[in-house]
Parts: structure tokens; C-alpha cells; sequence
């Protein structure tokens, strides 16, 4: 079942108060400013997840990379809701409804979308 930050809080579970930093410090991570609705923009550490996507057509084939996704510490984004944006590598991105994903322990999983101007 997918649940989403409008169902429950985003914590951290006790005894797991420095897995995020550990993970977010050893785990190839890079900032990124996270503006909740209305809020001030904030600037935490998240590891970026990147896709790959090959689309082949009768004249040539193309690779597509972008972000679909982004790991962040529980701690670092309490009230995070889908529509709230992330700023990261010159781009803006939006939570995708539905794309909230706390692991219980420590990190939450983030799916985003990018906004274009």
C-alpha cells in the first residue's frame, strides 16, 4: 500500500538518529533547496537518483538522462507535501502526488518531475 506524507508524519525511528547523516555524508550527496508551500527555501543534502531512457525512431536513436527521484533525510523535511519544489543542477522540480515515500527508519524516497519555464 502507498501511503504519502498526508498520511502520516515523517520521523525518524529511535536509535536511527545518525543513519541519514551517514548515508547522506558517505553516499555521494549534493544540495539542493527544498521550498515548502509558502515557506521560506531551505537548502539540504540529497542524493540524486538519474534515469536513463533509449528511444530509438527510423532515423536515429536518442538516450534520455533525467532525475527521477531524490533521497533525503526525515529529519530535514517534516511537512513535506507533493507540490512542494526542489531546486537542484539549474532545474525545478515538483513532488509528484503520490511521490513521498519514508522508509520508517531514516530517509525519505522523493519522486519528482520537472518543471518547466
Amino acid at each position: 500500500m502507498h501511503l504519502n506524507s498526508g498520511s502520516f508524519p515523517i520521523a525518524t525511528a529511535p536509535g536511527f538518529e545518525t543513519m541519514a547523516d551517514d548515508l547522506l555524508t558517505y553516499g555521494g550527496s549534493e544540495p539542493v533547496v527544498w521550498t515548502a508551500g509558502g515557506q521560506q527555501p531551505v537548502t539540504i543534502r540529497a542524493i540524486v537518483r538519474q534515469f536513463s531512457a533509449k528511444v530509438e525512431t527510423a532515423l536515429q536513436t536518442v538516450s534520455k538522462v533525467g532525475i527521477s527521484s531524490i533521497l533525503v533525510a526525515a529529519m530535514d523535511v517534516p511537512g513535506l507535501q507533493p507540490g512542494d519544489l526542489f531546486s537542484l543542477r539549474g532545474a525545478t522540480f515538483r513532488v509528484a502526488d503520490g511521490g513521498v515515500w519514508p522508509d520508517g527508519f531514516a530517509m525519505v524516497k522523493v519522486e519528482v518531475t520537472e518543471v518547466y519555464p
